[in-house]
């Protein structure tokens, strides 16, 4: 057989294989906090013309995972049926209703969604090899290859319907597709850089950061004194010093127009957000752009009669600039809205990393990130490839690796200086430019084809051990300096570890080691547990729970189910060490309780028509479920389920010591949140 077309063949089995991995774990993975929203969204986009709803998460990816769903009569709630949610635009609530309420499989909905993305990850590693192949041969295309197709983090990624798999595709072309550029001018190279970067801002807002990188790539070119080929039809010319800038800024500004006709395509050429509701509300605008400042950001507990967590907030550039883009009706209004709504939300976001807690994260959140979640073959050869780089014999393929190594240092940059500190998922973009660096390690064996081989053979198979040691829970995935994932929670929560997806693990877990004892849960996520067929009492995750409760929620004896999220309580009242304030807080209102009348008549979100008293009542669920992890640090977990999930068997008496036992502090306790 034509060698050629064997390795097509082997290229296109491992990039499939690749599709497989991250699909087939699906009925394993339980329906993540964000995947509902995108395919809700992207059926709205494709039905309504509607783009009202979840314009931050980028129209193509949504699109692109509600594709299979079109043209099937899957119950969806009309204006009709949920009127309330339409008029505000509340994808959350229309999606929680179209999965869970309307007779529809909502495992069969996710999984259409989640096969689409798959497809999305196998074109991803396609890309990797071609990249990589074209720098190293086809030994650094292999190895590029291998790493992409087993990493674990990939592999999470594409097996959700979420839009960072598509992200890390689109800059990644985008970042070719400028850099063929750079090197001939021609309608077509033009033509298919406009089509990427419009693409690229289709999916995710992070598209800005195209511009100085950009600038950059273009400086790389420039410092090469080598001429730049045109081709205009049949014309063919060559650009040389200075008239090389003209050329480029030329080509640059007629990519930037295509990249605006894309964005404005996909929108159906119409301003306004909604074809029937009209331009979004002038309020709404009013918050977004952060027009009555200052804003205050946050959460406090009147228990506790201090704010906790609060972050003034002031417009920036981004505000200005879609301000003035707004007045012009230079963009659609729901793309410059979402851009305006990440940028707001951005500055602010609750975050956990390595038992401290923060509204604004920390310079070292994504480094430590990157550290304890890639696999170690890659954490050995990248400081040795980028050693390498810097030797005579690479100079030539540094050069090549400039649009890499440019786009690895801007968004490193920005990952850096950034708030919004919530997972690994966003530094995914930067895994296909890192995956071809080291695969640049086999130059410094050319010349000597069996050790190559065997080099490559031992980093792929690293990485294949890597995924396969915690399939089907890739999300999970931490190396050996994190103590593996079953440490993965002292270090990082949330889309890092547990987003919500652990509902069939426990399901399993809980068919053979139920007793038919008191089910208690605290879940982060948009799954919903009944559909799991057991009882559970809700704790301490009010935010997450739609169900009608009891506030506070009871605890009795029984199983308690805790995601590590909610265990880390990172989006509760009560985050960090258990201090005075919050102890002195949780008597106060533990005293108020049993003097009123509502522990005789438990109190529901039906008869609750003051709010101060229900949000008296969240606040001490929140301190008693804080003071019950305060607990369970000091005791064994009965299991680890999904790695995400702690269980632990707690008897009457065991309640009674985490509620009621005395706390005595001996020295000033650390403040409870940052």
């Amino acid at each position: 057989m034509n060698p050629r077309l064997l390795r097509a063949i082997a290229v296109a089995c491992l990039c499939a294989l690749h599709v497989w991995l991250a699909a087939s774990v699906s009925p394993h993975v339980g329906i993540t906090s964000d995947e509902p929203i995108h395919v809700t969204s992207g059926r709205i986009y494709w039905q309504d013309s509607d783009f009202r709803f979840q314009p931050e998460n980028g129209n193509l990816p949504q699109r692109w995972l509600a594709l299979p769903l079109l043209g099937r009569d899957l119950n969806f709630p009309d204006s009709h049926q949920a009127p309330a949610h339409w008029v505000i635009a509340n994808p959350w609530e229309l999606g929680h209703i179209w999965f869970f309420k309307q007779g529809n499989d909502p495992d069969q909905l996710i999984a259409r969604g989640r096969m689409m993305n798959a497809l999305l990850g196998g074109l991803l590693c396609l890309v990797v090899y071609l990249w990589s192949a074209s720098l190293i041969g086809t030994s650094g295309g292999v190895l590029a290859l291998g790493l992409a197709v087993f990493c674990p983090n990939l592999l999470a990624n594409a097996g959700l319907a979420t839009s960072d798999t598509a992200t890390a595709l689109a800059f990644t072309v985008a970042l070719l597709a400028l850099w063929r550029l750079c090197h001939r001018i021609t309608i077509g190279r033009t033509a298919a850089a406009g089509l990427a970067f419009g693409l690229l801002a289709l999916t995710k807002f992070s598209a800005l950061l195209l511009g100085p990188i950009a600038i950059l790539v273009v400086g790389t070119r420039m410092l090469r004194k080598a001429d730049i080929p045109v081709q205009v039809g049949r014309q063919r010319f060559r650009l040389t010093g200075w008239l090389r800038l003209a050329g480029l800024s030329l080509a640059g500004g007629l990519t930037l127009g295509l990249a605006i006709a894309c964005i404005w395509s996909a929108y159906g050429f119409r301003y306004a957000a909604s074809d029937t509701c009209g331009e979004i509300a002038p309020s709404a605008w009013s918050h977004i752009l952060i027009e009555n400042e200052p804003q205050r950001i946050g959460m406090d507990m009147a228990g506790a009669h201090d704010a906790l967590d609060f972050v003034p907030v002031k417009p920036g550039r981004i505000q200005t600039m879609v301000r003035h883009a707004r007045d012009a009706r230079l963009l659609p209004e729901a793309w410059l809205y979402g851009l305006a709504y990440v940028a707001l939300n951005s500055k602010v976001r609750f975050a956990f990393l390595a038992g401290d807690y923060s509204l604004t994260g920390w310079p070292e959140f994504f480094p430590l990130a990157f550290v304890l979640k890639t696999p170690p073959a890659v954490l050995v050869l990248l400081p040795v490839s980028l050693l390498l780089l810097v030797s005579r014999p690479y100079r030539r393929i540094a050069y090549r690796l400039a649009p890499a190594l440019v786009f690895l240092l801007v968004y490193w940059a920005a990952a850096v200086t950034s708030h919004l500190n919530i997972g690994f998922r966003h530094l995914l973009p930067t895994l296909p430019a890192t995956y071809v660096l080291v695969a640049c390690s086999v130059y410094a064996l050319r010349g000597k084809k069996y050790l190559r081989w065997t080099l490559i053979a031992i980093v792929a198979g690293a990485q294949a051990i890597a995924s396969f040691g915690v399939r089907p829970y890739y999300l999970t995935y931490f190396n050996t300096l994190a103590g593996g994932p079953a440490n993965g929670y002292d270090h990082l929560v949330d889309s890092s570890l547990d987003w919500g997806q652990g509902l069939p693990a426990l399901r399993d877990w809980l068919k053979l080691n139920h007793r038919d004892e008191t089910l208690h849960l605290s879940y982060f996520g948009e799954d919903e547990p009944r559909r799991l067929g057991y009882n559970f009492t809700r704790i301490g995750d009010e935010l997450f729970d739609r169900t009608q409760r009891d506030l506070p929620a009871p605890m009795n004896a029984g199983l308690y189910c805790i995601g590590a999220t909610m265990y880390q309580r990172t989006y509760s009242l009560v985050r960090g060490p258990w201090g005075p304030r919050y102890e002195t807080a949780y008597q106060n209102l533990s005293a108020w309780f049993l003097q009123t009348d509502l522990t005789q008549d438990p109190v529901t979100a039906e008869h609750l028509n003051q709010g101060a008293i229900k949000r008296r009542l969240i606040e001490l669920e929140n301190l008693r479920f804080g003071r019950l992890c305060r607990y369970l640090q000091n005791r064994e977990p009965l299991a680890l389920v999904g790695n995400a999930i702690f269980i632990f068997r707690l008897s009457s008496q065991d309640i009674i010591h985490a509620l009621s036992d005395p706390i005595t502090f001996n020295a000033p306790a650390q403040a409870a949140s940052r």
